[in-house]
């Protein structure tokens, strides 16, 4: 997958599953056609989630960063560095 193609999430309510992504993210994620979502493996409640090229990533993050189940979410810029 291009550079760029992957959003990281972290979770406002640390307190649930931290494996699992709310329903509200999952919809957003839905309609969008990303599906492949999946916890970062260090951090609780930090998702990485593919986005598909044809995705407009800025606009995604924007609709995530709307929902209150979700603290922050920004483009995946660290494979860009190198």
């Amino acid at each position: 997958m291009p550079a760029g193609q992957r959003i990281v999430i972290q979770l406002a309510d640390e307190g649930g599953d931290p494996g699992e992504l709310p329903q509200a993210a999952q919809e957003v994620l839905a309609t969008a056609g990303t599906f492949q979502a999946k916890p970062d493996g260090v951090l609780p409640g930090v998702f990485v989630v593919a986005v598909p090229p044809e995705v407009d990533v800025d606009q995604l993050v924007e609709r995530l960063r709307a929902l209150p189940v979700v603290r922050h979410a920004e483009p995946e810029l660290f494979r860009e560095a190198f």
